[in-house]
C-alpha cells in the first residue's frame, strides 16, 4: 500500500509542477513530521507521510528539470 501512496504523490507532484513553478527546496518539508517520531506511537504513518511529501515535491522538481531549455536559436522561443 505504501508504494501506491508514493506513486500517487509522485504523479500529483508532476501535475502540480506543470501548473505552478515550485522551488525544489520545498522537498525539505518532508523533514517537518520527523520530530514526531519521538512519540513513537504512529511510527509508520509519520515515516510514510514524510516520504510522500519528499516524493511529491521531488516529482514537481523533476518536471521542472525535464523541460527543454529554449534559447533564441530554437523555434519554440518565438512562439
Amino acid at each position: 500500500m505504501a508504494l501506491i501512496y508514493l506513486s500517487v504523490a509522485w504523479v500529483l507532484g508532476i501535475l502540480l509542477g506543470a501548473k505552478f513553478s515550485l522551488p525544489l527546496v520545498l522537498a525539505l518539508s518532508g523533514l517537518i513530521p520527523l520530530p514526531l517520531l519521538l512519540f513513537r506511537r504512529h511510527y509508520r504513518a509519520i515515516v510514510l507521510t514524510s516520504l510522500c511529501l519528499v516524493t511529491f515535491f521531488g516529482g514537481a522538481g523533476y518536471f521542472e528539470q525535464s523541460l527543454p531549455e529554449t534559447s533564441d536559436s530554437h523555434l519554440q522561443f518565438y512562439k
